[in-house]
């Protein structure tokens, strides 16, 4: 996975939260056009308080081509 974070400055390949955030950047970048929102973010939602916003902001973040909060 070093070579999805090579130019990333500021990314610490050995911190496991920001090895996560590369990757899902990566999977929603690959896959937009077939995310189902309303399924992501119900999913979200029953996994942790908040989650139904945060993952849709989490995308739109992605899409736009921001940082993510870590």
């Amino acid at each position: 996975m070093l070579a999805a974070t090579a130019g990333y400055a500021g990314v610490d390949e050995t911190d496991p939260k920001e090895q996560d955030a590369v990757d899902f950047r990566r999977l929603v970048r690959a896959n937009h056009e077939r995310i189902d929102r309303k399924i992501v973010s119900d999913l979200a939602g029953e996994v942790w308080e908040k989650g139904s916003e945060e993952i849709l902001d989490f995308i739109e973040l992605t899409l736009k081509d921001q940082p993510l909060p870590i």
